[in-house]
């Protein structure tokens, strides 16, 4: 006999410092740590849509999903053993252009199709929309692939046309997304498949379900701690935004910036100009990239010789004494900050003619520059020229450099 008493609760377990995802034109937003109703034996009967869009999920024939503790960053996940789902109310979706996201594991040990959300439906077959994965895979046995629809790869033994999922049974976030021009799938911040044409005409309008392809098989076995519908095809930023979101959640795809290409060493001419740059990446988004230079450990602004402190190309005007040293760049964004290596600026004051020789022909020259009132004479950078200037030259002429 079933049990009759029911356990309805928001869960509590939220602990964490977070804030939401970027909510343009969020229509379903399920997670599994807030919002859930569970029955007497833990098992998940109704689920919260916060996306504010009405879109809840309940069990429908049978047992819903059993809500675990702490498997994933701490939070809870829904546990899909296979012949469990949840019915959406109404319909998510109504744009070409969409984007799901779900943070899920694959845990399945027999082969075929698996669908985490779906409108399949009998008189939708070849339009409806799903994201799921397969072991049906072109790229060889043992290997599971990822699917976008029927449109997207996988659907058929030897069909093309989309990646492989890494380490399936580990956590992990997975999108796909249906653009205007071509269509896309990431598994965290990678992006692993897609077509450069975009998926044909879905049709929305059939009943949707979580863990299930539409009214028969398919399921889902594993878990979904998460998961995010949109009606709009998100940008590469707003991309990184959810998934810095999920990021400080659930500690999965991590995103801090990765120096591409460092600054490299510049030997100048005495008062010539200076140019480092850095080139990061990491995550889908370089927009969202702050960066810092230093010299010799000290913050440099736009003042002075200093222009571009806070861009990946920092310029140094008219290189003097006070301007060699070493340079690094700090790149950050929203998950930490990471150094570049350093890049010395260096020059031979005392080759002022720029010859790679120290002779006469670099003292006359100076002193001319000096006599003259040229800004490159001024060798202690003090933006003076004075006795200084010429005394600090002198020791450096009689020192070889």
């Amino acid at each position: 006999m079933k049990h009759a008493i029911f356990a309805a609760f928001l869960l509590a377990t939220v602990s964490h410092a977070q804030s939401d995802p970027v909510g343009r034109a969020c229509t379903l937003w399920i997670k599994a740590d807030a919002g859930i109703t569970l029955d007497g034996q833990g098992r998940v009967i109704a689920a919260t849509d916060h996306s504010g869009s009405g879109h809840n999920a309940s069990v429908g024939a049978g047992q819903g999903p059993l809500l675990v503790p702490s498997v994933v960053g701490g939070l809870p996940a829904m546990r899909f053993d296979g012949g469990r789902w949840l019915s959406i109310a109404g319909l998510p979706l109504s744009s070409q252009q969409f984007t799901i996201i779900a943070v899920v594991n694959d845990t399945r040990s027999d082969g075929g199709f698996r669908e985490v959300i779906s409108n399949w439906d009998f008189g939708n077959t070849l339009s409806s929309v799903f994201l799921g994965t397969t072991s049906l895979d072109p790229a060889g046995p043992n290997t599971t692939r990822v699917r976008l629809t029927d449109d997207v790869g996988g659907a058929n033994q030897g069909q093309g046309g989309v990646g492989t999922i890494s380490n399936r049974t580990s956590h992990f976030i997975l999108t796909g997304i249906s653009r205007s021009t071509n269509a896309e799938v990431f598994q965290n911040r990678t992006l692993i498949a897609g077509r450069d044409t975009p998926i044909s005409a879905r049709n929305f309008s059939t009943p949707w379900v979580i863990g299930r392809q539409g009214p028969i098989s398919e399921f889902w076995v594993g878990d979904i701690a998460e998961i995010l519908v949109y009606n709009a095809d998100l940008t590469r930023c707003e991309l990184d935004a959810v998934y810095d979101y999920l990021n400080g959640r659930y500690g999965l795809a991590p995103c801090s910036p990765q120096i591409t290409r460092p600054p490299f060493d510049v030997a100048i001419c005495p008062g010539g100009t200076a140019t480092l740059s850095v080139e990061a990446g990491g995550g889908t988004c370089t927009d969202n990239f702050t960066y810092r230079w230093t010299r010799n450990g000290q913050l440099l602004t736009d003042e002075g010789p200093y222009a571009g402190t806070s861009t990946p190309v920092l310029t140094i005007a008219g290189v003097t004494s006070q301007t060699v040293g070493e340079y690094r760049c700090t790149v950050s964004n929203a998950c930490g900050d990471t150094p570049s290596p350093a890049a010395n600026v260096i020059t031979c004051f005392a080759d002022f003619n720029c010859d790679a020789f120290v002779d006469f022909f670099d003292y006359d020259a100076f002193v001319f520059a000096f006599e003259s009132g040229d800004p490159r004479a001024d060798t202690n950078g003090d933006q003076f020229l004075d006795f200084f200037d010429y005394d600090e030259f002198m020791g450096l002429f009689e020192s070889g450099c």
